[in-house]
This record gives structure tokens, C-alpha cells and sequence, in this order.
């Protein structure tokens, strides 16, 4: 009977640290979307410039690195694993159609590539949309290949960007804001 009580009283605690967790990734994930959008860098391009901005305060480096050379920087990090199983799994179509080797260095810079002007020039939007925009990273096939639009989003994931994913073709939407 009493370890049962301790049983139900654990389990208790333990949820109520889950929901306290989940409530804390979410402040931590709409933080750093404003922070980034006040930077002007809640983009595709801000966000993996922001992260080698990073990187680069916190290694030393030789000389000026490269964007694979820092890629491959933050991929080498203890911690990582994930990110880069996950990075992976979504270059996993690319791979297999490759003919020539790719590194996942490679693919981010292409991705950089990828995402010119066309990913954060706004236009004119519509309050809503200026609103959303304010909140999140806004991935869209289409402007960015659906493998990389699929790397970004783990990127995202790993670092608590907050995103919003829309494929053209299937016409579905993915939100994970804050």
C-alpha cells in the first residue's frame, strides 16, 4: 500500500516536471524567435548565420573558416548526435541519387546557397502574415529543395527555432512556434 502511494506520488512528480519542461522549451523557443527576428535573422539564411556566428565565438579558429568548415565544427560537438542522425534521415533521398560523395557540410552550405533573396524578401504581406512571420521561420519547398527544406527543419528542432513548414505540392502545413 505505501509503495503504491510512492508509486502514484513519483509518477505525479515526474509529470508535473514533464509539463514544467514543456512550458520552459516553449518560453526558451518564442525567446529565441524574437531574438532572432529583432536581429533581422528570422530567415532560413539568419538562422545558419546566427548559428556560425556561434560557433565562431565559441572555437578558435586558425583562420577565417569556411561555412562547411564550421558546419562541420558544430556537427563534431558532443551533443550532436542526434541533429546529425536526423540530418541524415532527411538527405537520405539526396544520397541515393547522388553519383559524387556529399558531406552534410556540404549539403548545409548548398542549403545556404539556396535560400537567396527570394526566402526573406517579404513583400507585401498581410498583418497575419507579418505577425506569423514575427513568431517563426518560415521553410518552403519550392525556393528551397524538399531534402533541405527537411535538414533545416531539424536544425530548427535541435536548436529551438520556432518554424512553420509548408509543402507546396501536398499543400501541408507543419507549425512549431512557441
Amino acid at each position: 500500500m505505501l509503495r503504491s502511494i510512492c508509486e502514484d506520488a513519483f509518477q505525479l512528480q515526474e509529470e508535473r516536471c514533464q509539463r514544467q519542461n514543456e512550458r520552459l522549451e516553449n518560453m526558451l523557443k518564442e525567446r529565441t524567435g524574437q531574438l532572432l527576428f529583432t536581429r533581422g535573422l528570422l530567415n532560413v539564411r539568419g538562422v545558419l548565420e546566427y548559428l556560425e556566428d556561434e560557433c565562431r565565438v565559441s572555437h578558435i579558429f586558425e583562420k577565417d573558416p569556411s561555412r562547411q568548415e564550421i558546419w562541420a565544427q558544430i556537427l563534431q560537438e558532443s551533443g550532436k548526435e542526434s541533429l546529425v542522425a536526423c540530418l541524415l534521415r532527411a538527405n537520405d533521398k539526396l544520397k541515393r541519387k547522388s553519383t559524387k560523395p556529399h558531406s552534410l557540410e556540404q549539403d548545409i552550405s548548398e542549403m545556404y546557397q539556396h535560400a537567396g533573396n527570394s526566402i526573406h524578401g517579404h513583400g507585401k504581406l498581410s498583418p497575419v502574415q507579418y505577425e506569423g512571420m514575427r513568431r517563426s521561420v518560415e521553410i518552403v519547398e519550392g525556393p528551397l529543395l524538399p531534402n533541405h527544406c527537411q535538414m533545416f527543419v531539424c536544425i530548427c528542432q535541435h536548436f529551438g527555432v520556432p518554424y512553420r513548414y509548408s509543402q507546396v505540392n501536398a499543400q501541408v502545413e507543419i507549425d512549431q512556434t512557441a
